[in-house]
């Protein structure tokens, strides 16, 4: 009777425990959901911070989002799916970058090449030297025609045209290092870019951290097929209309798969 009284007695000091453990992880993930929804509310209404410019260099940074997937809007989905990802996957970040480039100093160097003695070519060429990996060339040619406006004497005057459309080739390599960071402080999750092109400066940062709860889990689970069609490679036991054998089999044909048992 002792020993059963003494069974129970566990028993019930087991179930409290359970339940105290559940609470608190119940507690804890309530705290944590509140304090992502803050930090998304500080993430809203941040904008995009100049670190640095000076010296051709520019360094940015703006807070990014932590959103599940059911809390991403249409234009959200529209990013993931310009990454072309297959339902079975998911990213883990989105950023989106938006750059601009202004440059009112370029000197293009030119020369003429003549075609006949009343049209040619001007080749123009560009391409500065530039810091780190980063390149800019402009090369190509723009029609001209050559027409007389009045000879008298010995005195000719002339006036050139364009004759035809300019073919210019643009090559073009920016370098742009990201990264990413917990501010110690806010706990926001931010997004810095840096680059050293010249005249390059960022319009706009947006990032997106999915967040990896049972939800999203479940939500990218939900979008899976069950059927599908593929090449069936194994070892197993299969059975014809003359009996059954074991051994290695190759083969085409249509798996079901339960949503419950995808991960």
């Amino acid at each position: 009777m002792k020993t059963a009284y003494t069974s129970l007695l566990f028993l019930a000091i087991g179930i409290l425990a359970f339940l105290l453990l559940k609470q608190c992880n119940s507690s804890s993930a309530a705290e944590e959901e509140l304090a992502r929804l803050q930090r998304n509310a500080l993430a809203m209404s941040d904008t995009l911070k100049i670190i640095k410019s000076e010296n051709g260099r520019m360094v940015v940074e703006k807070s990014s989002l932590e959103l599940k997937v059911s809390e991403l809007n249409s234009d959200q989905k529209a990013l993931i799916k310009r990454l072309e990802f297959s339902n079975a996957k998911q990213p883990e970040m989105i950023i989106q970058t938006e750059v601009v480039y202004r440059d009112t100093g370029i000197k293009a160097t030119s020369t003429v090449a003549k075609t006949t003695d009343s049209t040619g070519n001007f080749k123009l060429s560009y391409t500065p030297t530039l810091p780190g990996k980063n390149k800019f060339a402009i090369s190509g040619d723009v029609p001209y025609l050559l027409r007389k406006l009045r000879d008298s004497g010995s005195l000719s005057k002339y006036a050139v045209f364009p004759n035809g459309d300019a073919k210019l080739t643009v090559e073009q390599t920016i370098d742009v290092v990201a990264g990413l960071y917990t501010d110690p402080e806010t706990k926001l999750l931010k997004i810095r870019l840096s680059t050293d092109f010249p005249g390059i400066s960022f319009a706009n940062v947006n990032g997106i951290k999915i967040v990896d709860n049972a939800e999203s889990r479940r939500a990218l689970r939900d979008s899976r097929k069950n059927f599908g069609v593929g090449f069936n490679l194994g070892y197993g036991l299969g059975f014809t209309p003359s009996g059954y054998n074991l051994g290695p089999y190759l083969g085409i044909g249509i798996h079901y798969s339960p949503k419950i048992l995808q991960f």
